[in-house]
């Protein structure tokens, strides 16, 4: 994970460690420091997320490698990782191991 800085300010915050790992849904996505921009910055959310969040009872549903892979290539130049290498899903598990 990076450090990184406030987009807006170019301050450190203190959701900087992993700032630009994407967060899912399934259906949204978002940068993991999201929630910095909602307290400091007070930005805005477009309705749509507002009803889709509400109509999941704010609650995150689990989503398996199997749902998201199929977007993986198309998403990452979306969000600025052109350089994202391809998901090679002959390696890819559907559902993460748990270690002992």
């Amino acid at each position: 994970m990076e450090a990184g800085h406030d987009v807006i300010t170019g301050s450190a915050h203190r959701h900087s460690p992993g700032c630009s790992s994407l967060m899912t849904d399934g259906t949204w996505l978002w940068r993991q420091d999201f929630p910095h921009y909602l307290e400091t910055h007070h930005v805005w959310l477009p309705e749509r997320f507002l009803e889709h969040v509400r109509g999941l009872n704010y609650r995150m549903p689990t989503i398996t490698v199997a749902q998201f892979a199929p977007h993986y290539d198309e998403t990452m130049p979306l969000v600025g990782w052109a350089s994202a290498v391809p998901w090679d899903r002959r390696r890819s598990r559907s559902c993460p191991k748990r270690e002992p």
